[in-house]
């Protein structure tokens, strides 16, 4: 309700100061409102990234607990593998976990070189093979290269990093190279 100046009583005039005071106010109100919300939002989207980075370091401590208890497994069994390949292999384990950069960068290059050589072994198998095994073959192929890929990004990764950042991708490296070998069906 505005009061014309002359004719307001009093009262309208304390009517007419007291909206304008509050709509000052309120538009006041609202911009803090929606900084605060934006605030939130920051602190949520911080707090979530937070989160997720901590599950998956519990994730990762869940597995490397898992790889570590099947390694000393393996390296318990009396089978057909010989004593010194399981130690080897409990051995290469052990330097992924406790290893320095520059050690897990050297295992995971050896990893991409006998990579590459069993690529360049099964494009020759390729194409001396024909039908269903050459299929197979270059199913394998494809997906080897694949893997040869996201290695050698990982591996460029880890020598730009700096600090410890490089241990986040240790796990990875670690079951990449354990998952190629199984595929590979390759003993280091």
């Amino acid at each position: 309700m505005e009061a014309n100046s002359k004719n307001a009583t009093p009262r309208e005039e304390y009517i007419a100061e007291a909206e304008i005071k509050v709509r000052n106010l309120v538009a006041e109100l609202n911009d803090e409102e929606l900084n605060a919300r934006a605030e939130k939002e920051k602190i949520k989207d911080r707090l979530d990234k937070q989160l997720t980075n901590q599950d998956l370091k519990i994730k990762n401590c869940e597995e490397s607990v898992k790889i570590l208890q099947d390694k000393i497994e393996l390296l318990r069994q009396d089978d057909d593998t010989s004593w010194e390949t399981r130690k080897s292999e409990f051995e290469k384990t052990m330097e992924y976990f406790f290893g320095d950069k520059e050690t897990l960068i050297a295992n995971v290059e050896q990893t991409i070189d006998l990579l590459q050589k069993q690529i360049f072994s099964i494009e020759q198998m390729i194409g001396r093979s024909t039908g269903e095994a050459r299929r197979k073959f270059e199913k394998l192929l494809k997906e080897l290269k694949v893997e040869q890929k996201n290695l050698s990004v990982k591996l460029q990764v880890v020598k730009a990093g700096t600090g410890e950042s490089w241990k986040d991708v240790q796990q990875w490296f670690l079951e990449k190279t354990q998952k190629l070998k199984k595929q590979l069906n390759v003993n280091n």
